[in-house]
């Protein structure tokens, strides 16, 4: 009795920390010394179809790092600001660093830019990429996206536009070195 459960305590262990493991990042990260996006502040995308309203505010950084500060639905610019600095500036070694699946990296070569992110995906978190092109120093399109959920390729088209914006929350993490 006393092995079987020392087994069942064993493999429910396994099975715990088994399920929040997390897949490499398959991009390299590297400096932007780029001066072809402007990163002293973020870039939004503001969501059709299903998710109509909803905003997505990325932070690239020169050191190749990207934090993804959250969706927001049907807000103003200001009132999302003002969520990004509390739970990213204020508190950011309470909310942003606290969770992998904020982070990830973004790289620019010529005027292409790859973005690749941690997912909140079931057992091992599993990484995203989009890729796109750069329009001007404060836009980028992205055409492909791959999603760790169905393992496919999928054509798209979101533009992405530039609002400055700081104090940036710091890009200093565990996750990416």
């Amino acid at each position: 009795m006393v092995n079987k459960l020392f087994f069942t305590a064993i493999i429910m262990i396994i099975a715990l920390f088994g399920c929040n493991r997390f897949s490499k990042l398959v991009t390299s990260k590297q400096d932007s010394n780029s001066t072809t996006l402007s990163l002293n502040g973020y870039y939004f995308v503001e969501e059709s179809g299903e998710n109509k309203g909803l905003k997505s505010i990325y932070f690239l950084y020169k050191n190749g790092v990207l934090l993804y500060a959250g969706s927001y639905k049907n807000s103003d610019i200001n009132s999302i600001e003002d969520k990004i600095k509390k739970n990213y500036v204020n508190n950011q070694n309470e909310v942003s660093k606290k969770y992998r699946i904020d982070w990830g990296i973004f790289a620019i070569n010529d005027n292409k830019i790859t973005i690749e992110k941690w997912e909140p995906t079931e057992g091992i978190k599993k990484t995203s990429m989009k890729k796109g092109v750069i329009l001007n120093n404060q836009s980028f399109r992205v055409d492909f996206f791959y999603s760790p959920f169905t393992k496919k390729e999928y054509k798209i088209s979101e533009t992405y536009y530039f609002k400055e914006f700081s104090p940036k929350p710091d890009s200093t993490n565990s996750y990416i070195k």
